[in-house]
């Protein structure tokens, strides 16, 4: 019993250090980071999800995408732009190049209390899980807009991070943060304007 015991504590001890890519990294392999270039000069890095495998698609702010004039992601390739919506802060950008595994919407519109992850590069470093609850499935800011608002951990660099579910379904993006720094709560769009977003942008 003792020898039964033993071995079951070192089995368990090895799932809590084993590398986190191991245990979620069916979500790692649906993003990817890209640096925002002006004239050469890098300005920045945010976060894209994969949502079409076949054509290369990925889902990612238009905040970052027009803070510069090119969009570098790895190996030297070049994004392009093929849909972008300013008013919902969304974009999604063509990257045939890099492979990954396509994102899905999620079937049911999260709510208040739900577990959510933020799948992104926080300061440019990751891929990263941070995971927490949503506060707010849609609430009305100063800028007019509504977002969702959530507790899970996005800094600099987590724009446009995926935000899924307890399934990997994807219910927000990352945009925004209320406070500087990594403190909650943390703010994507709202579901219903992602979902009404991706059906247009998909079907181009």
């Amino acid at each position: 019993m003792n020898r039964i015991r033993i071995i079951s504590a070192l089995l368990f001890a090895l799932f809590l250090t084993a590398p986190l890519h191991a245990q979620v990294f069916p979500l790692f392999e649906s993003v990817a980071r890209f640096i925002v270039q002006k004239d050469g000069e890098p300005l920045g890095g945010c976060t894209m999800g994969m949502v079409d495998e076949q054509r290369g698609l990925w889902l990612t702010v238009a905040h970052c995408v027009d803070a510069g004039d090119t969009i570098a992601v790895a190996h030297g390739k070049v994004a392009t732009v093929r849909s972008k919506d300013t008013t919902k802060d969304l974009a999604v950008l063509v990257v045939p190049e890099i492979r990954g595994r396509a994102l899905k919407l999620a079937r049911r519109a999260p709510q208040v209390g739900d577990a959510v992850s933020v799948v992104g590069y926080p300061y440019g470093h990751g891929p990263m899980l941070g995971k927490g609850t949503i506060s707010a499935v849609s609430l009305l800011m100063q800028d007019g807009r509504s977002y969702m608002f959530y507790t899970s951990l996005a800094c600099p660099g987590s724009s446009g991070s995926p935000v899924v579910n307890r399934r990997g379904e994807l219910v927000s993006v990352h945009q925004m943060g209320l406070e500087l720094g990594c403190s909650p709560p943390k703010g994507g769009v709202t579901y219903e304007d992602l979902k009404e977003f991706l059906v247009k942008a998909l079907k181009k």
